[in-house]
């Protein structure tokens, strides 16, 4: 039963932020080149390697341009990709 309901959710919540998510894609599709999603690696519990997909902020092949870690006026950083960091709930 809490599957379903969890599975019921998850698509209510899709079928809610498609729309602003399709519009996110194409920002991004048309201020630059290079993929609209940015799959990175991250470590997880018990050291379990793990990869997620959020949407791309910084130029494509960021991680050969430059360090690791981005400053607010990292010039990686695409027109909205700055729009899209401030939204960010780590800060």
């Amino acid at each position: 039963m809490k599957r379903m309901i969890d599975i019921m959710m998850a698509s209510l919540g899709i079928a809610i932020f498609c729309p602003v998510m399709l519009f996110i894609a194409a920002l991004i599709a048309a201020s630059s080149r290079g993929p609209i999603i940015y799959r990175g690696k991250r470590s997880g519990l018990n050291y379990e390697d793990f990869y997620i997909l959020k949407f791309r902020t910084m130029v494509d092949n960021a991680e050969k341009l430059g360090r690791f870690s981005t400053a607010r006026n990292d010039p990686r950083l695409t027109a909205v990709g700055k729009y899209l960091r401030r939204f960010n709930s780590r800060r």
